[in-house]
C-alpha cells in the first residue's frame, strides 16, 4: 500500500477499516496456501517422475546385460552408465516429500530398502557374469561348455530377480501416501 492510501485508510470509519484489513489478511493466506500447493506439486512431480525413470533404468539394465551376453554389445559401458543412475535414484528417492507423515515416509523407506537391496543383488550378478564373460578362452570344448552355462545361468538368474515387481511395490507405497495426503489437504 502506499503513504497516501494508508493515510486515507487511517481516516476512514473502523468497520471499512477492518475490512480492508481483513480482504489483506485473506489474499496473503490465499497466498501462503497457493505457494505451499505448488511446493508440494513440485516435489510430487520430481517424485513420480524419478519413480518412472527407476523402472525404466531396471528395464534398460537387464537389456544391456542380456545383450552383452549376447554379443550385440561390445562392453560393459551401458550396463554401467544404468547402474550408476540407479544408484543416484535411489540415493534421490531416499528424499521422500515433506508431505507424507512419518508413517508413509517409513513405509516408502522401507519399500526402498528392500527395492536398493535387490538392486545390490543384481550389481553383484551382473559383476559375476562380467567377470565370467571378460575372462580370457579357456582351451578346450568342455571348459568352453561350462562357461557357457554358468554364463546362461547367471543371466536367468539377474533377469528372474523381482526388481521391476518390487519398483510397483515402491510406486504404490508412494502413490498411497500421496493419496492420503491429498485427502488430508482438501478437508
Amino acid at each position: 500500500m502506499t503513504r497516501a492510501a494508508f493515510a486515507l485508510l487511517l481516516q476512514t470509519t473502523s468497520s471499512i477499516r477492518l475490512l480492508v484489513l481483513a480482504l489483506i489478511g485473506l489474499a496473503g493466506l490465499g497466498w501462503i496456501v497457493v505457494e505451499a500447493g505448488t511446493s508440494s506439486a513440485h516435489e510430487h512431480l520430481r517424485y513420480a517422475r524419478d519413480l518412472r525413470e527407476i523402472r525404466q533404468v531396471d528395464a534398460e539394465l537387464d537389456a544391456a546385460a542380456l545383450a552383452r551376453r549376447l554379443g550385440l554389445a561390445g562392453d560393459w559401458q551401458g550396463a554401467d552408465a544404468h547402474l550408476a543412475r540407479m544408484e543416484a535414484l535411489i540415493g534421490d528417492l531416499g528424499r521422500v516429500p515433506d508431505f507424507l507423515t512419518d508413517s508413509e515416509t517409513a513405509a516408502v523407506h522401507r519399500q526402498l530398502g528392500h527395492y536398493a537391496t535387490l538392486q545390490a543383488d543384481k550389481r553383484a550378478t551382473i559383476g559375476a557374469l562380467r567377470v565370467l564373460l571378460d575372462a580370457p578362452p579357456q582351451n578346450g570344448a568342455d571348459t568352453e561348455t561350462r562357461t557357457e552355462a554358468e554364463a546362461d545361468r547367471l543371466l536367468r538368474q539377474l533377469l528372474a530377480q523381482q526388481t521391476a515387481r518390487e519398483g510397483e511395490r515402491l510406486v504404490e507405497s508412494y502413490t498411497d501416501g500421496y493419496s492420503a495426503s491429498q485427502t488430508r489437504m482438501h478437508r
